[in-house]
């Protein structure tokens, strides 16, 4: 074997957790809403591990990229699903990692986000951008 097909194998590997990362994403903002939905789009993606696996088995280049999709796939469906559920929660915890999908977890309000986000509603608002009169002419530059 020599480097250079395992040089290219390793960025296909790579390139396939980077496509998996973008379909999770997709996944996640088109289909899942609750806890539910959520770990039937892991399932589903680990079936479709398996009949990628079958397929590209016959390739000996990509042999490695379903393994690198599903892993993309899962880290891209946790990241937009925006809450800590399952094992996950334990591993935000331990590496004190996400603690907004902690904080969203705890306070039990991510569903009616996601809920109003794939019915289209705009994102909340962090600050507050409103033009304050008032308080504007005190500390303008003249």
């Amino acid at each position: 074997m020599s480097w250079t097909f395992v040089v290219l194998a390793l960025v296909l590997f790579l390139f396939a957790i980077y496509i998996g990362f973008l379909c999770g994403q997709w996944a996640c903002e088109k289909r899942v809403i609750t806890k539910r939905d959520y770990w039937i789009a892991n399932f589903a993606g680990a079936a479709a591990v398996v009949l990628l696996t079958w397929v590209f088995s016959l390739f000996p280049l990509v042999q490695f990229a379903p393994i690198g999709w599903l892993g993309g796939f899962i880290a891209g469906l946790k990241m937009s699903f925006g809450e800590s559920v399952g094992p996950w929660r334990k591993h935000d915890e331990v590496f004190n990692v996400n603690k907004a999908h902690r904080a969203a977890a705890d306070a039990g309000d991510a569903e009616e986000r996601r809920r109003a986000r794939h019915n289209g509603a705009a994102d909340r608002q962090l600050i507050s951008v409103t033009d304050d009169s008032k308080g504007a002419g005190k500390h303008a530059k003249k």
